[in-house]
């Protein structure tokens, strides 16, 4: 029938607190009998039950149903198996008629005759007929427990799990209940859990005994009669082994107990109150008419064949395959019944809740409203090129130019980029520093008026950078110390291979530029280009203090050949005076940038420096040899950027060239885009759909609580997540076409009204119709994902973990 093979099962798997709950269990369950899975609280028995019924999935191992293993659970749970579970598990809402009838629902019968009938006489072999009308709270734990077998039993399962069945019902329930199941027994398989030892032995045709997840014993049932579990609740005082009398003329107490300990008892009666004191550690209750357990003189009899008795008998309940059909559990139609019953039935906070979301609703219409409105761009400044950046050359063509006749030219192929960073470390503090991104041009294309504060550079180790780079440098004005931006005259930043240059400057444009002197700005930018061409990392040799070691200086630097020098400490020399340095040769790609092609390239390491300190850049190079690289190669390829502040330049190549300014370019590009005020337009909107997904949020979670036990029963019973999902989703169609959109309707018929008025006529106001319609699909899509959002959470647990999560 049914089989466990080599199953764990682990919860809060690779924590700390981690608990085996089963380990390493195999058991074949047979078609017929009672198998009871027997031990004390902690055992694992009720985890393998809920294993065994598809209410929890095992950690590691196999379930097998007749001979294949088992991977969608939810059908089988839902066809196959019966439940009696000792909560009972019964939709307290409905009728017993109801609660029978919703199982054979699920396997697809529409035949109400037919439904009638079956779920009449199943309740009849149990004895609940008559309670059919009643709702299920109104019933005894008993009754409520017999009409859990009826359930269990109605869509003819192939076997029943039983956990704890008699745990919350007095012991002539629990007689009647054991009897039904025992009966059921001789024709189906019923797996019984239970932590009483007399049930077990009793009634089980097989027990498996657990400890600490494991199976200890698995063994045929052959113990003796007892009936020991129908006498929870009953005292014979004639079995007592000591029994005592005090009678005097004001007292007459009577004393019964099962040992012969002595009993430190004192009696106190005042004001018609009777007070006990004891010193002993035992239970005191009170005994009257009312109470639990009952007194009797006369010694039990037992007579074990009469607990055997029952009513019920089994009948054959197998369902003709003609009377399934297609599953209808929760039709739309009800769906949207009870969701418009709940809306028009809510508390006062509930409908001021409502009236929260019909005022989302018309802040989303604002927000659709302003994405439709977005046809002009805001320009921002500190984005663009400088305004001496120009563009030579048609980027869309691949057609070679070289600029002739013109000398002093600072260009950057396009493709390539020339970007690199400056830090600033803070006023006495080397852990805090500041960053910008920087792009080296010659600061003889630049006069001294255009500078704020400062001079131009005068040497190799000054520069001068831009307004916008000091104010970057120094936002964070309480970290780094500066508090003005003319403080950073004469202050050290770090730029490529850890060299420092001194800020001689500072320039009244807003762009990313650093001017130095020209050598530098060529050399720092051939180092991009190797950077980018080769992944090889090369910087100026100037740049730091060094003393060539071994080789010589480098000589050759072009597109064919370059010669560099190693830094000493990458060589890995063990033994200087013994270490003899060889040149060597690499052959390596220059790879085009944006292009698939690439040139091979000569790499020669021809000496060795020890330098100061070390950086990413292992290679070294002469200034002069990577600044003269940097000129010839630049001015090769394809379209590529000028800087430049000679107008007369400029407008001699024009007459040669397609000569662009590439900050009206970048320009004419944003207001292509649409994307005026686009940020803020976003921000608003976003936090507007946040808002109302919150609150549908938080009320779905509210709604999914308030019915926690109901779905903990659907899954339990095997109803699938998606039909539980529908039932949440059509509600929140319902809330939401009664609030949001009603919300968002008004406010785009305003909006409307507005636009095709005198105001909206001056104003340009004009209505985008597709982003209004795109509007209400995000109105019902946002809610929707964030309503379900708590119900696909919790639906993601099995069935025995949403029992464990949850007090029922």
């Amino acid at each position: 029938m049914i089989k466990l093979k080599n199953v764990y099962k682990s919860f809060n798997k690779g924590r700390s607190n981690e608990v085996k709950a089963v380990n390493d269990v195999t058991i074949a369950f047979p078609a017929k009998g009672i198998v009871t899975l027997f031990g004390h609280s902690g055992s694992g028995k009720t985890t393998i039950l809920n294993i065994v019924g598809g209410l929890d999935k095992p950690t590691s191992g196999e379930i097998l149903f007749e001979g294949r293993k088992i991977y969608d659970f939810d059908n089988i749970r839902s066809k196959r198996i019966g439940y009696v579970f000792q909560n009972y598990n019964l939709f307290n809402n409905l009728s017993v008629f109801d609660n029978v009838a919703f199982v054979l629902k699920m396997l697809g019968v529409n035949d109400d005759k037919f439904i009638k009938e079956r779920v009449e006489y199943t309740l009849d072999l149990v004895n609940m007929l008559p309670f059919k009308r009643k709702k299920a709270n109104e019933l005894s734990g008993g009754q409520q427990q017999r009409v859990a077998i009826a359930r269990a039993l109605v869509k003819n399962p192939d076997f029943i799990i039983a956990d704890e069945p008699t745990g919350n019902i007095d012991s002539k329930n629990k007689i009647e209940v054991m009897n039904i199941l025992r009966k059921i027994s001789e024709y189906k398989l019923v797996i019984l859990v239970t932590h009483e030892e007399s049930i077990a032995k009793y009634y089980s045709d097989r027990i498996i005994t657990l400890v600490d997840g494991k199976i200890t014993s698995d063994e045929e049932n052959k113990s003796g009669v007892t009936d020991e579990f129908v006498r929870d609740n009953e005292i014979y005082l004639s079995e007592l082994e000591t029994k005592e009398k005090i009678e005097n003329e004001n007292l007459y107490i009577e004393y019964f107990g099962d040992n012969k300990n002595k009993l430190n008892v004192s009696l106190i009666f005042q004001d018609g109150t009777l007070y006990i004191k004891s010193s002993e550690n035992v239970r005191v209750d009170l005994l009257n008419e009312n109470s639990r357990v009952k007194i009797f003189d006369e010694k039990v009899e037992s007579k074990p064949e009469d607990l055997s008795q029952t009513d019920f008998e089994y009948q054959d309940l197998s369902i003709d395959e003609n009377k399934l059909g297609k599953r209808q559990l929760f039709s739309l139609k009800n769906n949207i019944r009870v969701a418009f019953s709940k809306l028009f039935n809510q508390s006062f906070r509930g409908k001021l809740l409502f009236l929260a979301l019909l005022i989302s609703g018309a802040l989303i219409a604002i927000g659709a409203i302003r994405i439709g409105n977005l046809f002009t761009v805001g320009i921002q400044e500190e984005y663009l090129s400088d305004k001496d950046m120009y563009l030579i050359g048609d980027s869309e063509s691949n057609k070679p130019i070289t600029i002739e006749g013109e000398n002093n030219l600072f260009l950057l192929r396009e493709g390539y980029y020339s970007n690199t960073e400056i830090q600033l470390f803070s006023v006495g503090n080397r852990l805090s520093y500041s960053v910008a991104s920087v792009r080296f041009v010659p600061a003889d294309q630049i006069k001294a008026d255009e500078l704020l504060h400062g001079k131009l550079p005068e040497n190799d180790n000054e520069i001068v950078i831009t307004k916008s780079i000091a104010e970057t440098l120094t936002r964070s004005k309480e970290e780094m110390g500066i508090y003005d931006i003319k403080a950073l005259i004469g202050k050290q930043v770090n730029a490529y291979g850890n060299k420092k240059f001194t800020i001689s400057g500072i320039s009244k444009r807003i762009s990313s530029l650093v001017f130095s002197t020209r050598v530098v700005a060529n050399a720092i930018t051939a180092s991009t280009v190797f950077e980018q061409s080769t992944y090889n990392y090369i910087t100026p040799l100037e740049f730091q203090e060094y003393t060539l070691t071994y080789g010589v200086m480098p000589t050759v630097f072009n597109e064919n050949v370059i010669e560099v020098l190693v830094i000493q400490d990458y060589l890995g020399i063990e033994n200087p005076d013994t270490y003899v340095f060889a040149p060597e040769t690499y052959n390596v790609e220059f790879n085009i940038p944006g292009r698939k092609t690439s040139v091979p390239l000569t790499f020669r390491v021809v000496g060795a420096v020890k330098v100061d300190s070390l950086s990413k850049y292992q290679f070294m190079a002469p200034l002069e040899l990577m600044a003269n690289f940097n000129e010839t190669f630049q001015n090769k390829g394809e379209a590529k950027e000028l800087f430049t502040t000679d107008k007369a330049l400029i407008e001699r190549l024009s007459n040669k060239y397609e000569v662009k300014n590439s900050r009206d370019i970048q320009i004419k590009q944003q207001l292509d885009e649409k994307t005026i005020n686009l940020a803020g337009t976003l921000t608003f909107s976003f936090v507007i759909f946040l808002l109302s997904a919150l609150g549908y949020f938080f009320i779905n979670k509210s709604e999914m609580l308030r019915h926690i036990y109901q779905i903990n029963v659907y899954r339990s019973l095997g109803v699938k997540r998606f039909e539980i999902v529908k039932i949440f989703i059509d509600d929140i169609i319902v809330l939401t076409t009664l609030t949001s959109l009603i919300g968002y309707l008004i406010s785009v018929g305003i909006f409307i009204r507005i636009a095709a008025s005198t105001i909206g006529t001056l104003a340009m106001i004009k209505p985008h119709y597709p982003t209004l319609l795109l509007g209400v699909v995000l109105v019902y899509a946002i809610n929707i994902l964030a309503g379900i959002i708590p119900v696909l959470t919790l639906l993601r647990k099995s069935p025995a973990e949403i029992m464990r999560t949850y007090d029922f």
